[in-house]
């Protein structure tokens, strides 16, 4: 998976928008990972998904603002400019459509959404990865 790269401003909003961001938007969900690495949590959610896994955070690109200034998908999907110090902001790695064969997922080959799109889950939530019989236990408590 060498391939992996971050995607430019251009890509997320401008004359290279990718067609999947224009099909789906730029806001996307902050992972469990990016939470505990001290991402920032946001009142937003992602299609009005209201769950824990719906809410939004922002995440970096690889453009910069040539102020020392990285450019930024906020909460919201919109475009924004933060320090580059500022540690709150999430990683959204993105590879060529070629690559996905090689990414190790948690056993499923992928599923359909409701737009069609097909989506293939990396890892697992934490709150998922214990057995189901386990996960059934919990919840009822």
């Amino acid at each position: 998976m060498s391939n992996i790269t971050f995607l430019t401003q251009e890509q997320c909003f401008e004359r290279e928008k990718l067609d999947i961001l224009k099909k789906r938007g730029t806001e996307a969900a902050i992972t469990d990972f990016s939470i505990l690495l001290g991402g920032y949590v946001s009142d937003y959610h992602v299609d009005s998904d209201d769950s824990l896994e719906g809410r939004t955070g922002y995440y970096w690109t690889k453009s910069d603002d040539g102020d020392n200034d990285a450019r930024a998908v906020y909460v919201n999907g919109n475009s924004y400019c933060f320090n580059v110090k500022k540690r709150a902001g999430g990683a959204r790695p993105a590879l060529p459509f070629s690559s996905i064969s090689s990414i190790p997922t948690n056993g499923v080959s992928g599923k359909k959404a409701r737009d069609g799109i097909l989506e293939v889950e990396y890892g697992y939530y934490p709150q998922k990865a214990a057995p189901k019989d386990i996960q059934i236990k919990v919840s009822a408590q």
